[in-house]
């Protein structure tokens, strides 16, 4: 991504594209088209997740648990997490096959999954 596609993103996110916003971040977080900076990553990540980005919400847990442009705060990663799963459960119960994906891999992967209590999604 260079420089001119980052403007792009920002004119989509002031349109109302909530996944301009997390691309914005993501090319914040990694350097790519612009200089890296975590602390913008995080903002932007924030400015997603709280228009209801799953992938965002996600990025969010991450830079909360490891200190990523943010101080790290276990409670503000587990809280971030739980809305991840939350917005995942609501997709996949709507009959998303994304979202059941992901849920999928969540629960392999992480243990948090066990105890959301996701038993009433059917993955077929």
């Amino acid at each position: 991504m260079d420089s001119q596609a980052v403007e792009w993103f920002r004119r989509a996110h002031e349109n109302g594209s909530v996944a301009a916003a997390g691309s914005i971040a993501r090319a914040y977080e990694i350097g790519q088209g612009l200089a890296s900076d975590e602390r913008a990553a995080f903002d932007w990540y924030s400015k997603s997740a709280d228009l209801g980005s799953v992938k965002a919400a996600m990025h969010l847990a991450r830079c909360y648990s490891y200190g990523i442009g943010t101080d790290a705060d276990r409670t503000e990663a587990d809280k971030w997490a739980d809305i991840v799963i939350k917005r995942l459960t609501a997709q996949a119960q709507a009959g998303s096959l994304a979202a059941k994906n992901s849920l999928a891999y969540y629960a392999a992967t992480c243990p948090r999954m066990i105890r959301a209590g996701c038993g009433s999604i059917t993955f077929s």
